[in-house]
């Protein structure tokens, strides 16, 4: 919905007709100039509180997101046409169309960090953490239902993450860990209480699962990832722990 709405706004904002038969590695060179300058048609108000330029508020206001966007990182930019290149593919795929405005267009490598995420003592802190003093985290007893169909109700993915920092925070973990900035693409040292987010549940998986496995391909197939995957190569560093258990191992 995200690329669906921003392709709607450049479609306002450029006078376009955008159609699967037609759309051009062109029109996609525009379509990325003007999502990473959207940022620039929004200004402050009094408040502080970003608000779309007159001349661009009709069209924020048909296809609006939850709130104004900021300046957008190479990592998000690359996220969004990577969907946009699927569709596309399964355009072709179902003979829907075959034109392929990616054929003459290269998509930003992703660039990506060191996975962080919670050690097994970390993860059983929590699990071992009263609660009771935030009744919100009584989640599963909160919501127990014959009645219901669904095992819990839907609560949009910002609360949902907000929710584990603060989970996070409760629990006293706040080990700091090297992340990339989205925006800026360069690393720094980040509370991992603060950029926790429901990804880090994947991630704390593979990564004590690897340290204990150390077998990629095995490892691998638990996780989902493909052969060759670079999002699973990070996982493969060597900590401190894993060199001395191979030392130990001799």
């Amino acid at each position: 919905m995200v690329l669906y709405r921003s392709l709607k706004r450049f479609e306002l904002y450029n006078y376009l007709n955008l159609d699967t038969d037609t759309f051009s590695s062109e029109e996609l060179r525009k379509y990325n100039s003007f999502f990473v300058n959207e940022y620039k048609m929004f200004t402050p108000d009094k408040d502080g509180v970003l608000r779309p330029k007159q001349s661009y508020k009709k069209i924020f206001e048909t296809f609006r997101e939850c709130r104004p966007p900021k300046k957008r990182g190479d990592h998000y930019i690359s996220s969004v046409e990577i969907m946009l290149r699927a569709f596309f593919s399964w355009c072709i795929k179902t003979e829907k169309t075959t034109n392929d405005p990616f054929r003459s267009y290269s998509i930003k490598t992703i660039e990506y960090g060191t996975p962080y995420y919670l050690t097994l003592e970390e993860r059983d802190r929590i699990y071992q953490t009263d609660l009771s003093s935030e009744p919100q985290m009584e989640i599963l007893n909160k919501y127990k239902s014959t009645e219901r169909k669904s095992l819990l109700p839907f609560i949009s993915s910002q609360k949902y993450n907000d929710y584990i920092k603060q989970i996070l925070h409760t629990c006293g973990i706040d080990r700091m860990v090297t992340v990339l900035n989205p925006t800026t693409g360069e690393s720094e040292q980040r509370c991992i209480a603060d950029v926790a987010s429901s990804h880090i549940a994947r991630r704390t998986f593979i990564g004590n699962l690897y340290k204990k496995v150390k077998d990629p391909n095995l490892v691998g197939k638990l996780s989902g990832h493909k052969e060759g995957s670079r999002a699973f190569a990070r996982y493969r560093d060597i900590d401190d722990e894993m060199i001395s258990d191979l030392t130990n191992l001799l």
